[in-house]
């Protein structure tokens, strides 16, 4: 697969995503993907906000546009970038990747692509596990809003699964919130 500069690439999932090309989205996806996991191997931080910034973009589109496959693996590469922003401990670009990812889910759910937000879900979950004792309560506040805002778009739109799936993360933040205090 041939790989992209980062201007290109951007363009070209924009570009793909409002023709319905999902090859050449996913090519642009990859090619973001690996611009933003150098970028936090080299622990330039603002860079690979940037680019998390822009593989969000392209996700949004594909979410709106019901590319649901799109949609998936853009969800998958903000998770695989989370766990590198974690392993860095580039705290920034973690907050980037997991509201990204709940962002996705919602609007996965608002547009009825229940399998994306339910992988939204589940991604969010993983994240919150990678440390959920260290986070602060801004983040823990911030990780229960996108669990509820997936939660409320899938129930209006029926998918009881995804909703299981944000309760379920809203309980599991609530265990740990709850072990916290004296």
């Amino acid at each position: 697969m041939i790989t992209l500069n980062e201007a290109e690439a951007v363009e070209v999932s924009l570009s793909a995503v409002d023709e319905g090309d999902e090859s050449r989205a996913f090519q642009a996806l990859d090619s973001l993907t690996g611009i933003a996991a150098d970028f936090l191997s080299e622990n330039e931080e603002a860079d690979a906000e940037r680019v998390i910034l822009s593989i969000e973009s392209g996700a949004q589109a594909a979410a709106e546009r019901e590319m649901e496959l799109v949609t998936i693996n853009s969800i998958l590469s903000l998770g695989k970038l989370a766990r590198k922003a974690a392993d860095k401990g580039l705290e920034s670009a973690l907050d980037k990747t997991f509201i990204a990812t709940g962002k996705l889910g919602k609007t996965a759910a608002v547009h009825s692509l229940e399998a994306g937000s339910k992988v939204a879900a589940t991604t969010l979950m993983e994240i919150w596990n990678f440390f959920p004792e260290q986070w602060d309560q801004e983040k823990v506040i911030a990780f229960s809003l996108l669990f509820k805002e997936i939660g409320i778009s899938a129930a209006k739109h029926n998918m009881e699964d995804v909703v299981l799936s944000a309760v379920t993360g809203l309980g599991e933040i609530g265990k740990k919130v709850a072990a916290k205090k004296p």
